[in-house]
């Protein structure tokens, strides 16, 4: 049974993006503009681990998995566990186990969820979390496998659609493959590297997007550095058959042999324009595209940030996450880079709307409130307080809900933690993930689901608790470890933002264990203020020094200490102590801040970053 099948209740979320197109928007939520100013927190429930895909929702229960790869079934009410399940885990993983949403749909008259885990795809019981079947799509002859899933799984009739990545490891393949819906066997499977050596160029790290009545599956696939394996289907939208995985059509902005790591990521927007089919996809590259698709011919495209190819097959920025489609209007965030990081195009032909400068930037998606037409049908219901809206989360510890029109900021509340999931939006009630860390870097916890409801009138809104800042001494020395920075001089790289213009920065780091000395030394920053966007929401109070900050959690920069300040034209500073003693310390920042005493705020954080360093294995107090 498909993705909106099987999901009792009154306005669910049941897969990411809403719906098999992924409009990434709720055409009947009880959540509007006459009651935005009553939408409160409702409850968190917190996990030791991140939850960076947005729950999937029926009518009594919400469903998340962590990046530890726990799946979780929660009370929409109260937050209460019903239940928990520990699904395989893979040693490969690039970032978190279950880093996206789980999907959910009815199979052979059980109502299920359906979860991927580091390279395993699973269905449960949605009543107790049973497993109904579970496939690891790994090699079993090869332990050394990198295959795991980073998009979110989708149903589709009596198909589950289950998208993967190798990550560019030599010898591996990743793509989309089908499995049945009553026992996980593979059904067929769709290779971007088909015909040329597996040189993981074969990467599906977004999500499929479907249309029942047209036979059609399209994706977004990622780069390729290694030209012997390029093919039609690399760094491409692509259209699939529905029943045989069979290439219809592709599209390639980028020319074979860039280094530029433009991932086609998120998931595709499937809608119409005057009746003509079209799939829309943002890159990496800082545009979304508009195809045709019946033969994948562009239709229009759109920039909303512009990035600089480095050539050295990474990239920090650009669309990531996908965009909702609502009332007419494709709204999004772009990730870290340059600012503003959030727009809104005419999804008829590209025109650029607005651009916001209030967010720093996000790795999630959008999730609307208001009229979209799902693919393969005209019904179109409206938003019945007007104009549509779209909730963002993003790096910096903050969800919006913008006004689709022209951008202005309709609502805004403070998130436990930085997040990266999209929101699902389920009648009165919004539910989304949080916890975020740099892939790679140690797991520090603090994750989990944070509820939102729209109170009754004269309602008392729930007592909310705040992040308490732990006492005691300040820690004179950490543990030694084997690790850049720790007894030696590291250089610390400039690539999260752009350098002023005229500078060349260059900075070193020295870490002494024990007595603690924390040594930067600094080259040609030039002056503090140059480093924030004058658009940004730092420009303001503007900044007259640089800092060197830690901090203990990625997602809680509020938790951190301030090490030393300099001047502009100094040549850095050197810390002897680490004043908020904590656990361990995943992080070290030079910001540019208003003066030597006060720390950015959370919803400055990213503006007044000058370079950052992070520790693997995390810093520890001796």
């Amino acid at each position: 049974d498909g993705a909106g099948d099987g999901a009792a209740g009154d306005c669910p979320w049941p897969v990411a993006g809403h719906d098999l197109a992924r409009t990434h928007t709720s055409p009947c939520a009880g959540i509007t503009r006459d009651t935005l100013e009553r939408l409160q927190p409702a409850w968190f429930h917190e996990t030791d681990a991140e939850v960076t895909g947005a729950p999937a929702v029926d009518g009594t229960l919400v469903y998340f998995g962590d990046w530890d790869g726990i799946l979780r079934a929660l009370d929409r009410t109260d937050g209460s566990e019903q239940w928990q399940v520990q699904l395989p885990t893979s040693p490969h993983v690039y970032s978190g186990q279950i880093p996206t949403s789980p999907a959910l749909a009815v199979i052979e008259g059980i109502p299920a969820v359906v979860a991927a885990s580091g390279s395993s795809v699973n269905a449960l019981a949605r009543s107790d979390g049973s497993i109904i079947w579970s496939v690891d799509l790994a090699d079993a002859d090869d332990p050394d496998d990198p295959i795991e899933v980073e998009g979110s799984p989708v149903l589709v009739g009596d198909t589950v659609l289950v998208p993967s990545d190798v990550h560019g490891a030599d010898g591996h393949r990743g793509g989309l493959v089908a499995l049945s819906a009553t026992d996980g066997s593979e059904s067929w499977r769709f290779d971007p590297e088909q015909g040329v050596p597996a040189r993981g160029c074969g990467a599906i790290w977004g999500s499929p997007a479907a249309s029942v009545a047209e036979d059609l599956v399209v994706i977004g696939t990622g780069n390729c550095n290694h030209d012997e394996s390029w093919t039609r289907y690399s760094e491409a939208i692509v259209g699939l058959t529905l029943s045989g995985g069979e290439p219809l059509w592709s599209f390639q902005p980028h020319e074979k042999g860039n280094r530029n790591d433009w991932d086609f990521a998120g998931a595709p927007n499937l809608y119409e324009i005057d009746g003509r089919p079209v799939a829309g996809l943002g890159n990496k590259d800082g545009s979304y595209y508009v195809v045709d698709r019946r033969g994948g011919e562009l239709v229009w495209s759109a920039e909303a940030q512009r990035q600089t190819g480095t050539g050295d097959g990474f990239a920090f920025g650009g669309f990531i996450g996908a965009l909702a489609l609502v009332d007419g209007v494709l709204v999004g965030g772009t990730a870290v880079g340059d600012c503003p990081c959030q727009h809104a195009f005419d999804a008829g032909d590209g025109t650029l709307l607005w651009q916001s400068d209030e967010p720093t930037g996000t790795y999630a998606a959008a999730a609307g409130v208001g009229r979209s037409a799902t693919a393969g049908s005209d019904d179109v219901t409206d938003n019945p307080a007007g104009a549509g809206f779209v909730f963002q989360g993003g790096i910096d510890q903050t969800l919006r809900a913008f006004d689709v029109e022209d951008g202005t900021t309709l609502w805004e509340a403070t998130l436990p933690a930085i997040s990266s999931s999209g929101a699902a939006i389920a009648g009165d009630e919004l539910f989304i993930g949080v916890g975020f860390r740099e892939p790679g870097s140690p797991a520090t916890g603090g994750g989990g689901v944070q509820a939102y409801r729209v109170l009754d009138p004269g309602e008392a809104a729930p007592t909310s608790s705040s992040t308490t800042v732990p006492g005691g001494p300040a820690v004179t020395a950490v543990v030694p470890s084997d690790q850049a920075c720790v007894g030696a001089p590291c250089q610390i790289p400039f690539t999260l933002k752009t350098s002023p213009e005229g500078t060349s920065p260059a900075a070193t780091l020295e870490i002494t264990p024990d007595p603690l000395e924390i040594a930067v030394n600094v080259e040609d920053l030039g002056e503090p203020a140059d480093w924030l966007d004058p658009d940004g929401a730092a420009a303001t109070a503007g900044a007259e020094t640089f800092m060197v900050f830690m901090s203990p959690r990625d997602d809680k920069p509020e938790l951190g200490s301030v090490i030393c300040t300099f001047a502009a034209g100094d040549d850095g500073c050197t810390g002897t102590e680490i004043p908020v003693p904590a656990e361990q310390w995943t992080r070290l920042s030079i910001v540019a801040t208003t003066d030597a005493e006060t720390p950015p705020t959370l919803t400055e954080g990213f503006d007044r970053l000058v370079t950052t360093q992070s520790f693997d294995p995390a810093l520890v107090a001796a």
